[in-house]
């Protein structure tokens, strides 16, 4: 439960307090709830008691993988193809890093800071320039909107955000991911949560 709802709960209860135990004017409470304070009691318990899952947010589009043997140039086509900007890494099923296109930049900058030509180079050298921020977290694919935004919002005991939520059938980095969501997927994840 987001803080939000925590304290429209609040908000609720104190209202139900005023009703319950308020005064009475001719045998009925002075206090009513608008029906408005209904609709938006009654879609917040639906959200509490049958919260959307992110994947059914998110499920129409496909997780693409790569290994760290491609080469980069193959990354850069499907991201201009695509728009991706996050792309994991697996080698034999597990999950190895996250290509992120900050990584790329950050050795696209390098590498032509030598000659001044972009070379060739697998994913894996390209992943030498990743650092803390660009890496997932997994969750199961069965975690709730608000259990990802507070992956993708909240900062890891190193104080750094993931850059993706990887969702797998149970959350572990060997298993094949079945979604992704990124902070570009925010504004829909809160959008979904919304009950007023």
């Amino acid at each position: 439960m987001g803080k939000r709802q925590a304290e429209q709960l609040k908000d609720f209860g104190n209202l139900r307090n005023a009703i319950a135990h308020g005064r009475y004017f001719d045998g009925a409470p002075i206090a009513t709830p608008h029906p408005q304070v209904i609709t938006q009691l009654e879609n917040l318990r639906r959200l509490l008691t049958d919260p959307p899952t992110a994947q059914s947010l998110l499920s129409d589009r496909d997780v693409t993988i790569l290994a760290p043997d491609t080469p980069i140039m193959e990354a850069l086509r499907l991201i201009n193809q695509t728009g991706y900007s996050q792309i994991p890494i697996y080698e034999s099923g597990a999950y190895q890093a996250l290509l992120t296109t900050n990584v790329i930049a950050r050795w696209i900058a390098a590498d032509l800071g030598d000659d001044g030509v972009v070379n060739a180079a697998s994913i894996s050298a390209v992943l030498e320039f990743a650092e803390k921020k660009d890496r997932a977290e997994f969750l199961p694919r069965t975690a709730s909107a608000q259990e990802v935004i507070d992956a993708l919002t909240e900062p890891t005991a190193d104080g750094v955000h993931a850059s993706a939520v990887l969702l797998t059938e149970h959350g572990k980095p060997s298993q094949r991911p079945l979604g992704i969501a990124t902070p570009g997927d925010l504004a829909v994840l809160v959008d979904a949560l919304e009950w007023e």
